[in-house]
C-alpha cells in the first residue's frame, strides 16, 4: 500500500479526531481507509461507545498474536455472526471500520506529520501513563534555566529527567514533559519555539 497521507480522520466528521495514515486512492464509497495506531483504534471505539445508550456497541479484545477482535454488540446474538478480526499491518496499524465506516480526513490537522512519539518514563501521572506511545505535533521550550546562584541545578534537573517542554498532541492537548519523555532525535525542533 502506498500511504500518501499522515494526519487527522474522524468518523462522519465527529470527534474525536485521531491520527491516521491514509491512501487518497484507495476508498470505499469514495470514503477513506485510513490505517491507525492501537491508541487511536481503542480512543474511537471508546468513543462510539460512550453514545451508547443501554449497552456497548463494540467491545474489542487484544490477541496474542497482535490481531484486533472487535464484536458489533448489536449483532453478536444473530445466527452465524462472527466478531471481526483485524490484522495488523508490518506498520503495526489496523484498518478499522475500513470498507463500511464513513472515515473523512479533518482539514484542521495541526501538523502533517508528528515531531515524535511521547513516552512515559519520567512524567508518570495517570494522563501520562494514557498517552504513553502517542506522537506529538508541536512543543515548547519551558523557561526552566540554569541559576548562576546554584551550581548544582543542572544535575538536579537531569536526575529529574531533562529540561521541561510542554507538547501538543493529536487531539489538541497540552501537557508537560521531560526531555526523557520524548523520543531521542525529537527535541531539536523545539528550539523554533522557545518561550
Amino acid at each position: 500500500m502506498n500511504r500518501i497521507t499522515v494526519g487527522l480522520v474522524s468518523l462522519d466528521g465527529q470527534p474525536p479526531a485521531v491520527l491516521g495514515q491514509y491512501d487518497e486512492f484507495e476508498r470505499w464509497n469514495g470514503w477513506l481507509c485510513p490505517w491507525l495506531d492501537p491508541l487511536a483504534v481503542v480512543t474511537v471505539i471508546d468513543v462510539l461507545n460512550s453514545h451508547a445508550i443501554d449497552e456497548l456497541e463494540y467491545q474489542y479484545d487484544w490477541r496474542d498474536d497482535g490481531a484486533l477482535l472487535l464484536t458489533d454488540c448489536q449483532n453478536e446474538d444473530e445466527d452465524g455472526y462472527e466478531p471481526q478480526v483485524l490484522l495488523p499491518d508490518s506498520d503495526g496499524l489496523y484498518q478499522l471500520g475500513a470498507e463500511s465506516w464513513i472515515w473523512s480526513a479533518e482539514a484542521d490537522a495541526p501538523y502533517p506529520e508528528p515531531l515524535g512519539v511521547f513516552r512515559s518514563v519520567s512524567t508518570r501521572g495517570g494522563e501520562a501513563q494514557r498517552r504513553d506511545g502517542e506522537p506529538y505535533f508541536d512543543m515548547n521550550r519551558m523557561g526552566e534555566r540554569p541559576s548562576t546562584d546554584d551550581d548544582s541545578f543542572p544535575q538536579k534537573m537531569m536526575a529529574r529527567g531533562g529540561e521541561l517542554y510542554e507538547v501538543q498532541f493529536a487531539d489538541g492537548a497540552w501537557m508537560l514533559a521531560r526531555a526523557a519523555d520524548l523520543v531521542a532525535g525529537t527535541i531539536d525542533p523545539a528550539i523554533r519555539h522557545q518561550s
